[in-house]
């Protein structure tokens, strides 16, 4: 991530965030740019913009509101497995942070324009487009059967974390919490996954971040 172009970095840096943290697409656009870390990024803290309002925010409810998201690094849990450190959210956030620094001309937002000129805060559509495009490169050699999994939208990796997070027995409330999802039937009625067919994939992959909690074999 270090020598890949920031078009990469982007689009990696926002799969990661979007999969380790579980929020919509519109939240990972509304994180401000002033990241907290520990000493040696063991972890990071997110924490949204003042004037961000979220989609299910209700006013005089301040629960509600977009809260502070805390990662662990997975080098907590790699130790020196170097591949599986590729994966990791706070490793690719330290990363991205230091490859646009020198472009932000003073923008608060995390995720900013990678293209030259580019005047305007990038949008929530362009958080998904970022998204797609990071799996439809990584199935690129894949066969017509798996490139079908491309075709997934950036909420379906919302409904991925979560979902494997209560496959992995994280209880319903921790992951009711780090969506943010007030009621267990939105999660149970329209995000729900069934992973069991995927299991064994995922594993192989070692220590991920999902919906705030890392998972591992």
């Amino acid at each position: 991530m270090r020598d890949a172009p920031i078009y990469a970095v982007s689009w990696k840096t926002a799969f990661l965030l979007a999969l380790a943290s579980a929020k919509r697409r519109s939240e990972l656009r509304a994180f401000s740019c002033k990241v907290s870390h520990t000493e040696r990024w063991t972890s990071v803290t997110l924490r949204p913009l003042p004037e961000f309002v979220a989609k299910t925010e209700v006013p005089g409810r301040p629960e509600t509101r977009l809260q502070d998201v805390t990662l662990e690094s997975l080098a907590n849990f790699a130790g020196n497995m170097e591949e599986e450190k590729k994966l990791c959210p706070v490793r690719a956030i330290k990363i991205y942070l230091a490859r646009t620094a020198d472009i932000r001309a003073g923008r608060k937002e995390l995720f900013i324009p990678y293209k030259a000129g580019a005047k305007q805060s990038i949008a929530a559509a362009t958080v998904s487009s970022w998204i797609q495009k990071t799996i439809r490169h990584a199935y690129q050699d894949a066969s017509p059967e798996e490139a079908s999994l491309g075709q997934v939208r950036a909420h379906d990796l919302r409904a991925l974390a979560a979902s494997w997070n209560l496959h992995c027995s994280i209880p319903l409330a921790d992951i009711l919490r780090a969506a943010q999802w007030r009621c267990h039937t939105t999660f149970t009625s329209f995000y729900l996954r069934d992973m069991s067919l995927i299991e064994d994939d995922i594993l192989r992959l070692g220590p991920i971040s999902t919906g705030q909690t890392i998972t591992s074999s």
